[in-house]
């Protein structure tokens, strides 16, 4: 127990060194400001699978509106990455 916590304790000392660093890099003088996001991301009745007797997405849809953030959650195999 020991050894792991002192290894430990080593650790979190270089990591927060590293958090404590100031930027090197300066900001630039001429930055272009970012434009805004419009319209949306939109899938509506998306069925999709990589075989027809292994369907992954039945009727699926979603609407995401401009600069809206979302999450993709599920269990292995249920459409995540495919999306």
């Amino acid at each position: 127990f020991l050894n792991s916590y002192q290894a430990a304790t080593a650790a979190l000392e270089k990591v927060s060194g590293v958090l404590e660093e100031e930027p090197t890099v300066p900001d630039p003088t001429d930055a272009v400001d970012l434009w805004t996001a419009r319209g949306h991301v939109a899938f509506e009745d998306v069925t999709f699978g990589y075989a027809d007797d292994r369907v992954i997405l039945p009727h699926f849809s979603l609407d995401i509106p401009a600069g809206q953030t979302i999450a993709l959650v599920g269990t292995t195999g249920a459409g995540k990455s495919t999306l």
